[in-house]
């Protein structure tokens, strides 16, 4: 007996680490190109070209990372898309300041927004960003305790990543689902998700979305 516990301490550990480890690497590289594109954006003219690189911070963002500096930005982004008529600028940038009002539970605003910023995002044929809407969607219904809202949209997200490859998204979309239907009581079609997750970010040698579906079944 003692010795299979001391067996199981040790994958313990051993898991225990590896996440670790991963979570440093990845936060540490991620907060280097936020905090590199945060200084390039004090300087940009106002124009398009600022508007991308706002948007190529938000790609970089979690929940946890919104300050009133990067909701100020995504204000402007969509200033600036209006003033030059720039369609998928004021697409994304009904996203991002959606994303910002579900940082700060502003739910039926964030809601509204981006519905907004799907449809002129399908308007462009940003299929990708079509997808982060979907999901943003999913999101804000599972914050709110709506998680059949939320499944429907972590659903729509993930067809619509699946269609055009893009097994990033659709490894942390399963992740989510997967943790949706812990949540609501289905350990099995969690596991389900979670195992799908885990398969694609092996493959493609996403190693962050790997240890998050570690995490989960964890």
């Amino acid at each position: 007996i003692f010795y299979i516990s001391s067996k199981l301490i040790c994958v313990k550990w051993r898991l225990l680490f590896f996440l670790m480890t991963v979570f440093s690497v990845t936060c540490f590289s991620q907060d280097k190109r936020i905090n590199t594109i945060l200084s390039t954006l004090k300087n940009s003219k106002a124009d398009t070209g600022k508007v991308r690189k706002i948007a190529s911070l938000f790609y970089l963002l979690t929940k946890g990372d919104v300050t009133p500096e990067i909701s100020d930005y995504a204000s402007e982004a969509l200033s600036i898309s209006e003033k030059s008529n720039y369609k998928w600028g004021i697409g994304i940038s009904y996203y991002m300041i959606s994303f910002c009002e579900r940082a700060n539970e502003k739910y039926q605003q964030a809601l509204i927004d981006d519905s907004t910023a799907e449809k002129i995002l399908k308007e462009t044929d940003d299929t990708k960003n079509v997808g982060r809407s979907m999901f943003l969607r999913g999101h804000i219904f599972a914050d709110t305790g709506n998680y059949p809202e939320a499944m429907k949209f972590y659903n729509n997200a993930l067809e619509t990543w699946d269609k055009i490859g893009n097994n990033e998204l659709s490894a942390m979309c399963n992740n989510d689902l997967g943790s949706i239907y812990s949540f609501t009581g289905d350990r099995n079609k969690a596991v389900e998700y979670i195992y799908k997750a885990m398969q694609i970010s092996r493959q493609s040698g996403d190693q962050k979305t790997l240890a998050k579906s570690l995490q989960y079944l964890g």
